[in-house]
């Protein structure tokens, strides 16, 4: 049984994911064999955000500088980690941090719910108007046009408006402490670029959602 546990050193509160993978190794390799030793591999390497910090010692810092002290932050990055762990072999994890975009993401997890049942009372839902994704249908074609991007919008392609439609920045680790942001610093307050139309944005979407243009301002 996979087990929590919040680690005390010299260094400070250490969060590190413990337990053992279960022995039908998650499974999800199904009949398919060929998988099995990339998802033992996985497992091997163990959960991504603490991959090459062995020891724990990175780990420890971010979390004696963001998290120690805030018994919501340590109960949620100890999920965070055990779920890392728990999924590791055969899942990768991808962290957004948003701030300002909250209502946005908020009222198309409640548009989504009404459309299509979608689960709003435990996710947002950070993108909902499929015909964005009609030129953009994969990871392939949105990489084919980032020189397009760079070109249109220089060392900011993912603040392209056409990027911003399909895909959302994200980190690799809880305990990254960069390139573009640390996780732990901006967990309790969010992370948000300045200067983003989200009125345009929340507008755009509740007309694309047949609100009539009279109600819009009201809502």
């Amino acid at each position: 049984e996979v087990q929590r546990r919040v680690a005390r050193s010299k260094s400070g509160t250490q969060i590190i994911p413990v337990g053992q993978l279960s022995s039908n190794v998650r499974q999800t390799c199904g009949s398919d064999a060929k998988f099995l030793p990339w998802v033992e591999e996985q497992n091997d390497l163990g959960p991504q955000s603490f991959r090459g910090d062995p020891q724990g010692k990175h780990a420890a810092r971010i979390t004696e500088a963001y998290v120690k002290g805030d018994n919501h932050s340590e109960a949620c990055f100890n999920e965070l980690a055990q779920r890392e762990r728990e999924f590791c072999s055969d899942s990768v994890v991808f962290y957004h941090s948003y701030w300002c975009a909250a209502l946005l993401y908020e009222v198309q997890a409640a548009l989504a719910n009404i459309l299509f049942g979608f689960p709003s009372h435990s996710s947002p839902l950070p993108r909902l108007l499929s015909r964005d994704f009609l030129k953009v249908p994969d990871a392939k074609s949105l990489v084919a046009m980032f020189p397009r991007f760079e070109v249109e919008a220089p060392g900011k392609a993912d603040h392209h408006p056409n990027y911003r439609k399909v895909a959302i920045s994200s980190m690799c680790s809880l305990m990254s402490s960069g390139p573009e942001v640390c996780i732990a610093k901006t967990f309790r307050k969010g992370y948000s670029c300045k200067g983003l139309p989200y009125t345009n944005l929340l507008t755009s979407l509740l007309q694309a959602c047949s609100v009539p243009s009279s109600q819009v301002a009201s809502l």
